[in-house]
């Protein structure tokens, strides 16, 4: 009950601090260019209390949520108001603009600040989508291991009776290899009810077996695994039988972590790195241990052709840079010098070039001059793309051991909260971005966006994870709501800022009634999308 209580007061909290520097940056900022401000409320009416000073009302209102701010002239209905130096519509064009960005600014300001602190301090990254993961694990600040691996064995409980050890590598549960750990694990922690269980683990090089019976006063078979994640990994489909790479001891089913110490996730992460070696160092996953594996490819040398002279034998012959010369009459070419002698000691003679233009074999019939030259540059290539085995992309369950915080000295961390900043508001336009064709095209909120209810339910999870990981959550916020209100929709900021330019284009201003019709029309369609991805948080909650 009182985890729901902070849960609560902690969503309220956050998200009023949020909107309340939002309205405070338009509230500043119109105070700043002369604007006479109405009303600046913390919550929303009806009112509790409220004071004027100078001229402004500042309130406390019954619904604890956000807050708001009340310009004069704001509606710009009157005329008369176009000539009041004090309304909001009798300020200048630079001005209105000034104090529309002004709260995606103050926005903005308040998630690069939260970071910086953080980063300060020391936080946990966060990790919006797989590339991030990968790169985090890859600076070493998540530590995985492979397979589903038991973190913990409580003492008291029946899997340590049972002889289970911290990290056991758990293969199968009631005879099924675990392909959903989500789902099959369940049954370790007393959901759903099972009182018996049958385990294999490997421990080592030895497979175990072991039968669980829970007793009758425990809730569970004493069991902590590890989180476990999919990690694509690179998989050896097969390999050419009697080459170096078969000789290296490398069989099909072996995954390809790491090549000349690069770890590797793709099969183009894979091919970027041995297409530009002739010793490989492999890095092999075989039943969960890993071990090195170095391979000397045979190099294959190819002469291309990096330019041609203008007029010249080459040039009026067709020949063209990448060009590949595979043979000169013939004979086969391997290294510049073999071109080269041959077109030396053939003046005034007729050669056939035969090329590899983009993968097609081209003849190119060229006369050398007297002194034996056709007009060509030629320059060396080795080629070692001859791997000598086939693989492919698969996910592997691995296990996520710990994940450190990042932490910087205080001038880094500020440098750092801006670029993470930008990052997330990138990957922020492309989720919005996302859920408009989603919702439009296939009436499905996609995966990762919540409203309200989502997000409620998220700060429970943060407030559990401690204050730091709520600081860091209230930054991902307060730059969510930035982004969403400088778009350039209706009822936005970006929407409002949007009609200052089209007013800064034509010399003059857009009818009042017409910017306020569009803008009404914008609210309602912002407010069913609200309902939509409302709903849709409401029916994950069961």
């Amino acid at each position: 009950m009182w985890d729901f209580i902070i849960s609560a007061v902690a969503f309220v909290v956050v998200f009023s601090v949020i909107i309340l520097v939002h309205e405070f940056g338009h509230f500043w900022t119109a105070k700043k260019v002369g604007i006479k401000v109405e009303e600046f409320g913390i919550g929303l009416p009806p009112r509790i209390w409220g004071k004027k000073i100078k001229g402004t009302i500042y309130s406390f209102n019954w619904i604890p949520f956000g807050g708001f701010v009340r310009l004069y002239g704001e509606d710009g209905s009157d005329p008369k108001l176009l000539k009041d130096k004090k309304s909001f519509v009798g300020k200048s064009l630079r001005q209105r603009m000034a104090v529309v960005v002004a709260g995606v600014f103050m926005n903005f300001v308040l998630a690069v600040s939260l970071l910086a602190i953080g980063f300060s301090i020391g936080i946990e990254p966060l990790l919006v989508n797989g590339e991030d993961v990968l790169k985090a694990i890859n600076e070493e600040i998540i530590d995985i291991d492979n397979g589903v691996r038991i973190k913990s064995v409580d003492e008291s409980g029946v899997a340590y009776e049972a002889g289970l050890l911290v990290d056991d590598i758990i293969i199968s549960v009631n005879g099924i290899e675990i392909l959903d750990p989500e789902k099959q694990l369940e049954v370790l922690t007393g959901k759903p009810e099972s009182n018996s269980v049958s385990l294999e683990v490997l421990r080592g090089e030895e497979k175990l077996s072991f039968i669980l019976d829970k007793l009758n006063n425990t809730d569970s078979f004493g069991i902590e695994l590890y989180g476990s994640i999919y990690l694509p990994r690179v998989f050896v489909h097969d390999v050419l039988p009697g080459s170096e790479t078969a000789k290296a001891g490398i069989i099909e089913g072996d995954i390809i972590t790491a090549v000349n110490g690069k770890p590797v996730y793709t099969v183009s992460d894979y091919q970027d790195v041995v297409n530009t070696e002739n010793e490989i160092q492999y890095n092999i996953l075989r039943n969960f241990k890993e071990f090195e594996v170095l391979v000397s490819l045979p190099v294959k040398q190819r002469t291309v052709v990096v330019n041609t002279i203008l007029d010249s034998a080459a040039y009026n012959a067709g020949f063209k840079a990448g060009d590949v010369i595979v043979s000169i009459n013939g004979t086969l070419i391997e290294h510049p010098n073999d071109a080269i002698e041959i077109t030396k000691a053939s003046p005034d003679k007729d050669l056939v070039y035969v090329v590899n233009r983009d993968g097609s074999m081209q003849n190119i019939n060229v006369k050398p001059s007297e002194e034996g030259l056709i007009g060509v540059g030629l320059i060396s290539m080795n080629s070692y793309q001859n791997t000598q085995l086939s693989v492919y992309n698969s996910d592997v369950l691995t296990s996520v051991k710990e994940i450190h915080d990042v932490k910087y000295p205080v001038h880094i961390a500020i440098k750092e909260a801006f670029s993470e900043s930008g990052r997330l508001a990138q990957l922020t336009v492309g989720m919005l971005g996302e859920l408009v064709r989603s919702v439009t095209s296939k009436l499905v909120v996609p995966e990762g966006v919540s409203g309200p209810v989502g997000i409620a339910r998220l700060t429970h999870v943060f407030v559990q994870d401690g204050l730091l990981a709520l600081l860091r959550f209230m930054a991902l916020l307060s730059l969510s709501l930035a982004v969403l209100n400088i778009i350039p929709f209706p009822a936005l900021d970006g929407g409002r800022l949007f009609f200052l330019l089209i007013e800064a284009v034509r010399g003059k201003r857009i009818p009042q009634k017409w910017e306020s019709a569009i803008h009404a029309l914008g609210f309602l369609v912002l407010i069913a999308f609200l309902f939509f991805v409302t709903y849709s948080d409401i029916l994950q909650l069961f």
